[in-house]
């Protein structure tokens, strides 16, 4: 952790080095949101007195644990919003796939939100209201147009929709909300590995600032649902 100490940790952000999860730890801080960002190494560029960084990699099977024994002295009844942005992409043929690759995608990108989700549920339970926030993406979304080399990928992230769903009503009734944000194609080097030379015609600023609002006020009108967040498809 970096040596700034940030008393109650009021949101928590997986993937914060790059890309839409450092973006979206900026905007809660500018906010006055006190952030808890997890990655391998720290956002580059920019720091704030709202922000502490957590350095794990997230891959490993005991990073959900680690990131719960972070907040143990930081935060108690004021962590009120999770927003599961890490994620991994090896975009290439079924059939070259190894299962190396095939188990990191599915390890970040769907078991992570998964046992990250009940190692916080002791701090989101006694909150106020809580939501918790799945990034996934158009490629896991149900009906929507689907690419070569995104099939374990894409399945990963359709999990994370499945999950949603049943766990929010097992949660129903309770001060816990869950939902899913399946993006479309944002500008991050994520995208440009996978389709070189594509512009997407969102920002990673221009996404976050929405998901950053829709951590903040989406529960209030919604609860156990998949949202497409997309003006365009990869081509």
């Amino acid at each position: 952790m970096n040596s700034k100490s940030v008393s109650g940790i009021e949101a928590v952000v997986t993937g914060a080095s790059g890309g839409i999860g450092s973006a979206l730890c900026k905007q809660l801080c500018e906010q006055g949101i006190r952030v808890l960002g997890v990655s391998r190494r720290a956002p580059d560029g920019w720091s704030s007195a709202h922000y502490r960084h957590l350095s794990i990699d997230l891959r490993h099977p005991s990073a959900s644990e680690k990131v719960a024994a972070a907040l143990d002295s930081t935060s108690h009844a004021s962590l009120r919003i999770v927003i599961h942005a890490a994620a991994v992409l090896h975009s290439m043929p079924f059939e070259l796939l190894n299962e190396g690759m095939e188990d990191e995608m599915l390890r970040l990108n769907l078991r992570l939100p998964i046992t990250l989700t009940r190692a916080l549920l002791p701090w989101l339970k006694v909150a106020n209201e809580s939501h918790s926030v799945f990034i996934s993406s158009m490629a896991g979304f149900q009906g929507s147009l689907k690419y070569s080399g995104l099939s374990v990928y894409g399945a990963s992230k359709a999990g994370l929709v499945g999950f949603t769903e049943a766990i929010a009503a097992e949660m129903e009734g309770s001060n816990l909300y869950f939902n899913t944000l399946c993006l479309g194609a944002v500008q991050t080097e994520m995208l440009q590995r996978a389709f070189p030379g594509y512009s997407g015609g969102v920002s990673v600023d221009e996404m976050a600032r929405f998901i950053a609002g829709f951590a903040q006020n989406g529960h209030k009108v919604m609860n156990g649902k998949a949202l497409p967040v997309s003006i365009g498809n990869p081509r």
